[in-house]
């Protein structure tokens, strides 16, 4: 279930080993440097199911353990670290695909709500949902 949350932007062969998946990564004859954005997303979500699993929800614990995003949110991020292309490209994707901060600082809202259901214990929280 996490996995496929991300399988369509990574390459996750590269995290499989008999060894150190860190191991791996770091040894540059075998790591393809350009998945690890997508690469470290997919490790949050595996140590995210990893340690809600050690802490169950029950009557000696009631924090709920999840990860979220607010998705990509129209903002000057990237004012200084590209080149006039980019930032003319970078514009146009921000324009056609990207919210406001405003909406996507609700989704940082909700995730720390008291309301949040159990049911993102050990979840993804996207778009003010639960993702399954």
């Amino acid at each position: 279930m996490l996995t496929s949350l991300f399988r369509y932007m990574a390459e996750i062969r590269e995290l499989m080993t008999d060894g150190s998946i860190l191991t791996k990564l770091s040894d540059p004859a075998k790591s393809q440097i350009d998945q690890r954005y997508a690469l470290s997303k997919i490790l949050v979500l595996y140590s995210l199911h990893e340690l809600a699993a050690r802490s169950p929800i029950d009557n000696n614990s009631d924090v709920i353990l999840s990860v979220m995003t607010p998705g990509a949110c129209k903002s000057d991020i990237f004012r200084d670290d590209a080149g006039f292309i980019t930032k003319i490209v970078m514009g146009v994707a921000m324009a056609a695909v990207a919210r406001t901060t405003e909406v996507g600082g609700r989704t940082l809202v909700y995730s720390v709500s008291p309301d949040l259901p159990k049911e993102a214990h050990g979840s993804f929280i996207m778009d003010n949902k639960v993702a399954q």
